[in-house]
């Protein structure tokens, strides 16, 4: 934070993910995630980021991409602004 009180948040996460279904016959998935969020405020304005990824193998050898990313911002005059740029699954 500096001395006008504006601030910058910046993070990630990443590890490993095991996804089991609740239908049998299903593949299940394993492999990874990473997040990474990322938040700055001044006085008027507001700004959040987030990104969220998984890249899983199958147990029978598919594989699982999905990835999204969300952007919100508040200006002066308390206009929010929601968007999610990209949302993939395949």
């Amino acid at each position: 934070m500096n001395k006008a009180g504006d601030f910058w948040i910046p993070g990630n996460q990443t590890g490993d993910f095991s996804f089991v279904p609740g239908v049998a016959g299903q593949p299940s998935y394993t492999r990874t995630f990473h997040i990474w969020f990322g938040e700055s405020d001044n006085r008027q304005n507001n700004v959040s980021h987030f990104t969220f990824q998984v890249r899983g193998t199958g147990s029978d050898g598919s594989q699982l991409n999905f990835h999204e990313t969300e952007h919100v911002s508040t200006n002066a005059n308390g206009d929010v602004v929601v968007s999610f740029d990209k949302m993939t699954c395949g």
